[in-house]
């Protein structure tokens, strides 16, 4: 069947649904995915690494713990809007296609980051500067919501079959990579600006550079063609008129699934990459400077790590590198909030590096095992919906959980107990799955 209909321009590209993928396609098509989730994530790591700055600078002054939670919840509430953003992004993206559906979304987050930098703060807009930065998340959530169900439906639709788990696992080293890039930036800063020059206009800097970095992925995006699954879709007349409720009637048992198999994909990044650097200076009283480097060799170290774990996966299966990363993570979670405490430098960045290794092989194999789970016709939502109802139940709320725990039970290394939990709820959904690798 010839599925290879003309492009809407110059420069797009096409591919045959029943041939061979060119993977100099899948290679333009995979970078073009990254680009997008490094906007979404980096701005998610500014706000993480600059949470103690943006207490101070949007939210009344006097009780700094109650602006610190302040600001987290703030995070949270970001996510909150994450599962309805996937949800339309999904009807989109099933209903029309993955490419219009991934143009509005980077449109969005670009748009709600690069605003971020440019707001009053709270000494010269009062309370009406905390309610424009809230709104500002909110838009950032729906848009982000949007992003990777998108990006690893349309990645996984161009890849091999034989290499989705090493294709889709370069979305996340965009997650990732946005991160590093933000804690890369926010510590060159804390090195040459003083507290008072980053409480004054420093802040604003790294959300301003979010702006080109859209750019570049809009570009990008606006050049490649939709992928060969939805044509060929589009061509038999099969897409699903409402996605959502087909995805509720008939795959109701996989969205359970592949909501507790991500559960530490969700709760496992953000305890090892966001709150320990929040951890690290509230609690274990170091330095924003050596905790934030710490983060920073952790992700960089995962990014090293992620797209080994992706290929592995595609040869011994999802599975085994799913469930060894949740042994992982269970084992090395207390020792590494124990080392936290320590009093050199070297131990708190060793501990957080060795941390982040079981998190990169979740990372390596849970989108190409959510991509296997769900048709085409409702693969985009399916996977957004499961990829947001995890954050908004085990990302978005962990930090300022973490927080919490700590504050109630005066035990500093109570957020491994949480990560801990997370293992085992992951753990005990992998065990229900059947091996996705290689299916076509």
């Amino acid at each position: 069947m010839e599925v290879n209909q003309p492009g809407p321009a110059t420069g797009t590209v096409r591919q045959d649904h029943d041939n061979a993928p060119d993977l100099r396609v899948t290679r333009r098509v995979a970078w073009a995915a990254v680009i997008g989730t490094v906007v979404e994530y980096y701005d998610y790591g500014v706000y993480a690494f600059l949470t103690t700055a943006l207490a101070t600078v949007f939210f009344p002054a006097g009780d700094g713990t109650a602006s610190l939670l302040a600001t987290l919840a703030a995070v949270g509430s970001a996510y909150a809007l994450r599962p309805i953003g996937g949800l339309l992004f999904g009807h989109l993206g099933d209903r029309i296609g993955r490419r219009p559906a991934l143009v509005i979304a980077i449109l969005g987050m670009t748009f709600a980051t690069t605003v971020v930098g440019i707001l009053p703060t709270h000494a010269a807009f009062g309370i009406g500067a905390t309610v424009l930065l809230i709104l500002i998340r909110v838009v950032q959530g729906l848009s982000a919501g949007g992003e990777v169900g998108g990006a690893t439906a349309y990645v996984a639709e161009f890849a091999p079959r034989g290499r989705r788990g090493l294709f889709t696992s370069l979305i996340q080293i965009g997650s990732i990579g946005g991160s590093l890039a933000s804690a890369m930036l926010i510590l060159l800063f804390r090195s040459v600006l003083t507290q008072e020059m980053l409480l004054s206009w420093g802040w604003r800097i790294p959300f301003l550079l979010a702006l080109p970095i859209g750019f570049v992925g809009l570009f990008i995006r606006s050049r490649l063609d939709e992928s060969p699954a939805m044509r060929a879709l589009a061509a038999e007349e099969k897409r699903s008129s409402f996605p959502l409720a087909e995805l509720l009637r008939e795959h109701r048992a996989k969205i359970v699934q592949g909501f507790g198999a991500s559960a530490l994909m969700a709760g496992g990044v953000y305890i090892t990459f966001f709150y320990a650097q929040v951890h690290l200076q509230a609690v274990t009283h170091h330095s924003g400077a050596l905790a934030t480097l710490a983060v920073t060799v952790a992700m960089l170290v995962a990014c090293l790590c992620i797209p080994q774990f992706g290929r592995l996966s595609d040869r011994i299966g999802r599975k085994p590198v799913l469930l060894g990363g949740s042994i992982g993570l269970a084992v090395l979670a207390i020792p590494a909030f124990v080392a936290f405490g320590s009093s050199q430098p070297a131990v708190v960045i060793i501990a957080d590096t060795v941390l982040g290794i079981p998190v990169a092989a979740i990372l390596g194999a849970n989108l190409a095992m959510l991509t296997e789970l769900f048709p085409a016709q409702v693969r985009y939502t399916g996977i957004a919906l499961v990829v947001n109802l995890t954050a908004i139940a085990f990302a978005g709320p962990t930090p300022l959980v973490c927080a919490w725990l700590v504050s109630v039970t005066g035990i500093k290394i109570a957020p491994a107990f949480y990560l801990v939990a997370f293992a085992v709820v992951s753990f005990g959904t992998l065990l229900t799955l059947k091996e996705t690798a290689g299916r076509e």
